[in-house]
């Protein structure tokens, strides 16, 4: 069976690379930039998935262009303000996002600061 390809629009932690690729064919963003809105759509048109970051804006005039092959755009991080959520559901893609990924390392970072 020929495993889902899903595109990782920037460098994230080994292990997580790690584990999407046994999971899925992934491509990677081999020098990290920050995606094009060309370059965006591409991704939408030629993958089952992507998996973006904050530094990722999906503007309605991005996700506006489909039909995508694309289902669903996995954030990596918590929120998705980046993400028009009315134009993503338009386009029948699914949103997703870690919630509660960085209360622990923000309440470590608050504490640091009141010490």
């Amino acid at each position: 069976m020929t495993k889902p390809t899903v595109v990782l629009t920037r460098r994230l932690p080994e292990e997580v690379e790690r584990a999407a690729a046994e999971r899925f064919e992934i491509r990677r963003n081999a020098d990290d930039h920050r995606f094009s809105v060309v370059e965006m759509q591409e991704a939408l048109r030629s993958a089952d998935g992507i998996i973006c970051t904050l530094g990722d804006p999906l503007r309605a005039d991005t996700l506006g262009a489909g039909p995508w092959r694309a289902k669903i755009l996995a954030n990596f991080g918590a929120g998705s303000d980046h993400i028009d959520l009315a134009a993503a559901k338009a386009a029948g893609l699914t949103v997703t996002n870690t919630p509660g990924a960085l209360t622990e390392a923000t309440a470590d970072l608050a504490m640091a600061l009141i010490l």
